[in-house]
């Protein structure tokens, strides 16, 4: 399993319009004042014992989605 990390909102686009399902992509959504929020909650999505395989992640300040891919 890969996990792609980014701040680049073109790979959640690119992952549905192209089908592609060998990948987790964690998208980042943040101001630069809140990145210590943003790697906290970071961390501990990837501790947590979900299974991450084919997801496409979004972290924002306020909430975390998650969707199959």
């Amino acid at each position: 399993m890969r996990i792609l990390i980014s701040e680049d909102k073109d790979f959640g686009e690119w992952i549905f319009s192209y089908h592609y399902t060998d990948e987790t992509v964690i998208l980042l959504r943040y101001d630069f004042k809140n990145l210590d929020m943003i790697i906290n909650s970071l961390m501990q999505v990837l501790k947590k014992n979900i299974y991450l395989e084919n997801k496409f992640i979004v972290i924002t300040e306020h909430k975390t989605r998650v969707r199959e891919i």
